[in-house]
């Protein structure tokens, strides 16, 4: 599936905020700890895929952060009038 530059852009700025929480965690320590696979993670860390949200908040409750919060780090690096939708 082919993504348009809005959802990389979004796929992007989740990826800044993981890296955020990981600090200087490796990714792989991460996904042999909780048992989350380790292309899961560095498909995640590195921008790669768009991930099902059940994923994202295995991802955040490992990382020891509130989905939300996650997902309120993640708005922090997009633009302050980020839509998918074109108005």
């Amino acid at each position: 599936m082919k993504k348009n530059s809005k959802e990389e852009f979004f796929i992007q700025a989740l990826s800044m905020a993981v890296k955020e929480c990981l600090g200087d965690t490796a990714p792989s320590n991460l996904a042999n700890q909780y048992g989350i696979s380790t292309s899961t993670t560095g498909s995640l860390v590195n921008a790669q895929k768009d991930f099902l949200i059940t994923t994202i908040a295995r991802v955040a409750e490992a990382l020891n952060v509130k989905f939300s919060s996650l997902i309120a780090m993640t708005e922090g690096y997009l633009p302050e009038d980020f839509s998918f939708y074109d108005d």
